[in-house]
């Protein structure tokens, strides 16, 4: 039972029983060593992470972190001595085996503030063999008051030594009419609310960054207008827009990253085809576009699309698998 007094609002949409979870883990001083929060991306993992975390530390002591006191304000600006971030290096396809290392040295040390120490590592699931095995001794052999959290999307790349020893907390998409109500509440329009909870495809962190960053919405809906010129526009329009795509001049990971977003945003629209070939137009998630995509629709059969779509999975792992980035794009663009 939930003690009675305490205040429980995290700042969260949806997958609001994690949250009931970890708030009563805290009241009852019932912590797992390890926790690992599983899910997609923008879903609410990290945020709700930090929540957490932050309700561990704060001067307050009444489980919603104040968000005012030293501990909470450091915390949020990423400088808590006790609280440490694992990720990737940007200049790095895995976790390395350095950086656990590194880590399970400052774990290793006392507490600055006589309490917790608390490690995240992001992109659990981006541990490579070595640095898996490394972190492993982490979890046999853990420290009083010591907390981790991993956060990772496939947990299937996780050795099963690794999540044996976690409490695993498996976060799921959050209601569009959440999502909805929420962006409602930041002032947004009706219209735009409606389209940008159908867009994130039930994770909140991209209806809001979408909400807040006028120019990632600029840029999606850029990626959208390229997949209409690609679909119906003459061929040197097609090939010009693989040769932007393509840039040689951006390091291939980086590129990797931004032309698997384009494909993503292209597969979604496919998806949206196919709705409206089963006459399932509630389902659409392209809601500013629909009349561009039942037009477009009229000029394929459902079995092309599938076609379609099943070649854009292709073409993402092909990219994943360095294969040359031009050819990749003109075998999919050119059965368009």
């Amino acid at each position: 039972m939930i003690q009675k007094g305490i205040q429980w609002n995290w700042r969260v949409i949806g997958n609001r029983n994690i949250a009931d979870f970890l708030q009563n883990n805290i009241a009852k001083n019932n912590l797992a060593h390890a926790y690992l929060f599983a899910g997609p991306e923008k879903v609410g993992r990290k945020i709700l992470a930090y929540e957490f975390i932050s309700s561990l530390f704060c001067e307050d002591k009444n489980v919603k972190p104040c968000g005012k006191c030293r501990q909470c304000q450091q915390i949020a600006k990423g400088i808590h001595p006790d609280v440490y971030h694992l990720s990737k290096l940007e200049e790095k396809k895995d976790i390395i085996i350095e950086q656990v290392r590194e880590l399970q040295n400052k774990l290793s040390l006392g507490a600055f503030s006589n309490g917790y120490k608390v490690a995240v590592i992001d992109g659990a699931d981006l541990l490579n063999e070595s640095s898996a095995n490394s972190f492993l001794k982490t979890l046999e052999e853990p420290t009083a008051k010591t907390i981790i959290i991993l956060i990772a999307e496939k947990v299937d790349f996780l050795p099963a030594t690794i999540l044996s020893r976690c409490q695993i907390l498996k976060f799921l998409p959050v209601k569009e009419k959440e999502i909805f109500d929420y962006l409602l509440s930041l002032g947004a329009q009706r219209a735009e609310a409606e389209n940008l909870a159908h867009l994130s495809f039930g994770r909140p962190g991209l209806a809001l960054d979408l909400f807040r960053q006028r120019d990632l919405l600029e840029e999606h809906n850029k990626r959208v207008n390229d997949f209409f010129l690609l679909s119906q526009g003459e061929i040197y329009e097609r090939f010009e827009i693989i040769n932007n795509l393509a840039n040689s001049k951006i390091e291939r990971n980086v590129l990797v990253k931004n032309l698997d977003s384009s494909l993503g945003i292209w597969a979604s629209l496919l998806r949206d085809m196919a709705y409206i070939k089963n006459d399932s137009l509630d389902f659409i998630a392209n809601l500013n576009v629909k009349e561009k995509l039942q037009k477009l629709a009229q000029r394929y059969s459902l079995e092309k699309i599938v076609e379609l779509m099943e070649e854009l999975n292709k073409t993402r792992d092909y990219l994943e698998r360095n294969v040359n980035i031009r050819l990749a794009l003109e075998n999919f663009v050119l059965n368009l």
